[in-house]
């Protein structure tokens, strides 16, 4: 499809180049490629969208690596360019900015923009004694660096890589242990109507213990649970635990009004996700979906909106996550006309001691309720936090100063206090 020879193919020409450079030791440079948000494309789009994307990458790669280098399609949307010749560090990295350049300006698929971009892993041959297939196995270990820490741009494989390898096959190793034992535990962090502090419902947050790690948040374990394909196993556990949570507090006469949960708009078109959430929750409380990334809200294909379309047949709500932020938009929010969008908590958290912080704010709560969204503050860490977001017609609070995730034992205490009134307890809980 794309006319690049394929992985078997780059692993034989590696043999060769590594045994060419045992006398010769011609220098030389090797950098594994990510196409990011492919799979949000193919998703989206569709398959004939995401073969537009490796095309048009092929042909970018190709042009710029020239007649004296190779280029590769190593996997779905994995790519190895070897670079031949003596290569410097500053070549490296102008040619790497360039291919990141190219590649993040957006393609034109039947009237749909596809806004993808690259991240890159760099070897030199020189660092590797030239051996090219151990540059190649560098290439990825800085290709994974980059992909953890935000992806779009490259790194080049330095040694502090391998010790940071080892601790993430050892977190794998765990992960994959903790899936299969359902070691994964629901906390739940309270929300609270900002008038009259009365409880609204609840996130969800997944935890895992480790007896000498303690709880492990999703900030550790979940990029290693994505590259491993393994969040959606992780989710159904999770869905599964807070099902048997709500029955357990039914059966003590107690509820909660709502509970909403983070998941990746990908995750969001997961075949039979509204079916599953509505037969395993939707008896006991209203779910809400909290969309943790911006994806191609701005102007959602198709697929997205029956996706949405299905959840609201079911029920369930669509909440805006981290508005404000660079990842959810004024755009993305006309959009999908959501139930309910929170404030990131990077704006809530100054308003106390910023005057322009507390006008973004109320900015932002007024759209809320032009049209028709109910607001919800993260970050509320104080009770003068509480007290201005009140007065600016804040809907709901949420933060470590009303109450903390707490496993399921102390919600059951939490929901205990509302329900006979005593608000004191429920207070000195959170």
């Amino acid at each position: 499809m794309t006319g690049l020879a394929n992985r078997r193919q780059a692993d034989a020409d590696l043999q060769e180049m590594t045994a060419a450079n045992a006398k010769a030791q011609t220098d030389f440079c090797v950098m594994q490629v990510d196409i990011d948000r492919f799979k949000t494309i193919n998703d989206a789009l569709g398959h004939a969208a995401g073969d537009f994307v490796l095309t048009t990458a092929s042909a970018i790669f190709k042009d710029c690596a020239g007649p004296k280098s190779r280029c590769y399609r190593i996997g779905g949307d994995e790519f190895l360019i070897v670079w031949a010749g003596v290569y410097t560090t500053a070549q490296a990295e102008a040619m790497a900015e360039r291919l990141i350049r190219l590649i993040k300006a957006p393609m034109d698929f039947k009237g749909h923009r596809c806004n993808v971009g690259a991240s890159i892993g760099i070897a030199l041959g020189r660092d590797t004694g030239f051996d090219a297939m151990q540059a190649a196995i560098n290439a990825d270990l800085a290709l994974y660096q980059v992909k953890r820490s935000g992806r779009g741009t490259y790194s080049f494989f330095t040694e502090d890589l391998a010790d940071l390898t080892a601790q993430t096959k050892a977190l794998s190793d765990r992960l994959v242990q903790a899936i299969d034992q359902k070691k994964f535990q629901p906390f739940y962090q309270p929300q609270f109507d900002a008038r009259t502090r009365v409880l609204r419902g609840v996130e969800v947050l997944c935890r895992w213990h480790e007896p000498d790690m303690g709880w492990i948040s999703p900030g550790d374990f979940l990029e290693v649970a994505d590259d491993l394909g393994l969040v959606g196993t992780i989710d159904d556990i999770l869905f599964e635990k807070v099902a048997e949570d709500l029955e357990t507090l039914a059966a003590r006469g107690l509820s909660l009004p709502k509970v909403s949960f983070n998941v990746t708009a990908d995750r969001l078109l997961r075949s039979g996700l509204a079916h599953d959430l509505s037969s395993r929750i939707g008896m006991h409380t209203t779910i809400a979906l909290e969309l943790l990334e911006s994806m191609s809200l701005d102007n959602p294909p198709e697929s997205v909106r029956w996706a949405i379309d299905e959840l609201a047949a079911h029920g369930i709500e669509i909440e805006i996550d981290d508005f404000g932020s660079d990842r959810a938009s004024l755009a993305g929010l006309m959009a999908i006309n959501p139930q309910a969008m929170k404030i990131d908590r990077s704006i809530v958290i100054p308003i106390v001691e910023s005057v322009r912080h507390l006008d973004l704010v109320k900015k932002i709560i007024d759209i809320g309720a032009a049209l028709n969204v109910e607001v919800v503050a993260e970050g509320v860490e104080t009770e003068e936090h509480a007290l201005r977001l009140a007065s600016l017609g804040c809907d709901v609070l949420q933060g470590y100063g009303l109450a903390r995730p707490m496993p399921f034992a102390d919600l059951i205490v939490h929901c205990e206090a509302y329900e006979t009134g005593t608000r004191e307890a429920s207070r000195s809980i959170a």
